[in-house]
């Protein structure tokens, strides 16, 4: 894997960054979808390359068709019509729909535009992905670090972790040990507690079984 591959920003459909036009509706599998034939969905950015991802599968014909342009050029792909069940399709399967690279590092917009979609195979769009520059990257990473020497705001985990909205962080350096141990305790104590409720409970129903059984015994002796 290069080093490249570590400055990737991943931004989800629903992510506000993304300005939509016409009729989306969000899905949990499928992302932003749209069977709105000039719907558009757009994202400015700061970056070397983009790529924009969504979801093909066995879907009947017509399947939908888009144009993609950066920087209201279209990209170097053309007019793009997706695959469906007659390519041979038979699962939903996650492509990569346009793509731009090579690009100046300087700010761009990457805009989708739907030519034909219907209810039956609409346009599903998961995500936008940029690259971020070297130059890019250590800056961010930098103000991150100032951010956290002064104040209780995480840093990110490692030059690894997507920078995208929903990016997991690590702790502050500089937080305390006791906000860590004190739920920790706090949860072992629970739980023994939690036990010996239990413990006590079983014990009193088996006794009072024993109790409604020796009744038993001797109501019938």
């Amino acid at each position: 894997m290069s080093a490249d591959t570590l400055r990737l920003v991943a931004l989800v459909a629903p992510d506000p960054a993304i300005t939509y036009n016409g009729n989306w509706t969000i899905t949990t599998a499928f992302g932003e979808v749209t069977y709105s034939p000039g719907a558009t969905a757009s994202l400015s950015f700061t970056g070397l390359s983009i790529y924009v991802f969504g979801w093909v599968g066995p879907g009947p014909s017509p399947t939908p068709a888009i144009e993609c342009y950066i920087d209201g050029n279209m990209t170097s792909r053309g007019p793009i019509t997706l695959p469906g069940s007659a390519q041979g399709y038979q699962n939903w399967t996650q492509i990569i729909l346009c793509e731009e690279e090579g690009l100046v590092n300087m700010n761009h917009t990457m805009k989708v535009v739907v030519s034909q979609a219907t209810q039956a195979y609409p346009l599903m769009l998961d995500m936008f992905m940029f690259r971020l520059s070297t130059q890019q990257f250590e800056g961010l990473s930098d103000n991150l670090a100032e951010q956290n020497s002064s104040s209780t705001i995480p840093i990110i985990a490692s030059s690894t972790t997507s920078l995208g909205s929903g990016t997991a962080a690590a702790p502050a350096a500089g937080s305390s040990k006791s906000s860590i141990v004190a739920p920790m305790v706090g949860g072992v104590v629970g739980a023994v507690l939690a036990l010996l409720i239990v413990a006590l409970g079983v014990f009193f129903i088996v006794r009072r079984r024993k109790h409604a059984y020796a009744e038993i015994i001797d109501s019938g002796a």
